[in-house]
């Protein structure tokens, strides 16, 4: 019995701890929502399509059959009220058609050779792929709040639109056959955007 209360007293205790410290950190929580509210907020999020004139390939390569174009362009955030700069691996083949595409979202790492790998398999499967490397891992010196966490998760979702604007309009790609898949944060990423 004795064994039981002090395991007790020293679960209540960590508990205690990891609660005080949680609220030292997050000072300002987001107002509780669930899952599905939040979804309905991200739904709601307007954004401005994509302004194609900003496009602009930087670098290509060919490699084994399959084109390899770094592209730049210029997302509005309506968060912000701010324009920055996204840059996405774009790999198609070289033979022209019109082909289905898939958006790779990397893991928070960012872009390795697991995507490229991936990319250059849909790409010879005649697969237009897109890396888009949208989610950041630069940490700020004090960790931040949840708002902060849920403006970053709103403005992913809206360079994921854009970069479905660009595809779209990619004389290589069926507009009607535009997909994504994620790593790890890349794949809740794919899931707020779906």
């Amino acid at each position: 019995m004795k064994t039981r209360n002090r395991f007790l007293f020293q679960f209540a205790t960590i508990s205690a701890l990891c609660t005080v410290s949680l609220t030292q950190v997050f000072a300002k929580p987001l107002d509780p929502i669930n899952i599905f509210d939040y979804l309905e907020r991200v739904n709601q999020l307007r954004y401005t399509p994509l302004d194609l004139t900003t496009a602009k390939i930087t670098s290509s390569q060919t490699f084994k059959g399959c084109q390899i174009d770094e592209t730049h362009f210029t997302v509005h955030d309506p968060l912000l009220n701010t324009n920055h700069e996204m840059t996405v691996a774009l790999y198609h083949p070289v033979a022209n058609g019109r082909y289905p595409a898939i958006i790779i979202v990397p893991t928070i790492i960012g872009r390795s050779v697991i995507e490229t790998s991936s990319a250059y398999r849909f790409c010879m499967n005649n697969i237009v792929s897109a890396i888009a490397d949208v989610n950041d891992l630069s940490a700020p010196a004090v960790l931040p709040d949840w708002q902060l966490h849920d403006r970053d998760n709103r403005t992913v979702v809206v360079d994921l639109r854009n970069l479905i604007d660009l595809l779209q309009n990619y004389n290589q790609v069926d507009p009607q056959r535009v997909g994504a898949y994620g790593l790890s944060l890349g794949a809740y990423s794919v899931a707020l955007l779906a």
